[in-house]
């Protein structure tokens, strides 16, 4: 299950830009290791990003109870392996949360018959130049997963990223104090080409990681 959302990434990607690449990298990857895609979660929690215009922020709660019927539905339709990639980072709660309560429930003698195999990331760094929120590397890869949605004439140079100041601790700063233009670093070394091959590369990893679920014995394995 591709796991995005719909929030700012700079002027010159669409709103959909986390959704689109991680759709793109599991299309990618199902060529080299055969499964189903299911349809891609545009809809997640963002309630950082609320500050920017076009984001769609979905309380905890419901995306919660949503992934709780998600993994209900999947194993009453025979589905054993349950694999939520995660393309947007700070999706990531509400499904540790969801994920959380099966394996209570199991510990606790419900019956499961199925396991999820969440997916928050590929091992594969980006470099320094390309990182960054709506930066290079993303950019690049949104030109690739969906040509024509990127206006690299709206990006006005850099980026900046403002550090909290009680960094790293966690604390609630909408991120527009500390990310002004909507996105971070720098959109204009992106290209379609360097795209593919970032989105190439991070598929390859997922085809490893899907191997090895599919190895899983759910009976016996830890």
């Amino acid at each position: 299950i591709p796991v995005g959302c719909v929030e700012m990434h700079g002027p010159h990607n669409p709103t959909g830009t986390d959704s689109m690449n991680v759709e793109r990298i599991c299309r990618l990857a199902a060529e080299q290791e055969p499964f189903i895609i299911l349809p891609t979660i545009y809809y997640n929690i963002n309630d950082q990003m609320m500050c920017y215009p076009g984001t769609i922020a979905i309380p905890h709660r419901v995306l919660i109870d949503t992934w709780r019927a998600i993994f209900r539905e999947c194993a009453r339709n025979g589905f054993k392996r349950i694999v939520p990639v995660c393309g947007h980072g700070g999706s990531q709660e509400p499904l540790i949360v969801a994920q959380a309560e099966v394996l209570q429930e199991a510990s606790q003698g419900v019956p499961t018959d199925y396991q999820v195999f969440r997916i928050e990331g590929l091992g594969l760094a980006t470099p320094a130049a390309l990182d960054g929120h709506g930066g290079g590397g993303e950019t690049a890869r949104v030109m690739d997963a969906s040509p024509g949605l990127v206006d690299l004439w709206k990006a006005t140079g850099e980026g900046p990223d403002i550090k909290p100041v009680a960094n790293p601790a966690k604390y609630r700063v909408p991120w527009i104090r500390n990310v002004p233009k909507g996105y971070q670093g720098r959109p204009e070394l992106a290209t379609r080409e360097l795209g593919e091959k970032l989105n190439r590369d991070l598929a390859a990893k997922l085809v490893e990681v899907i191997r090895k679920i599919k190895a899983v014995d759910l009976q016996t394995s830890p």
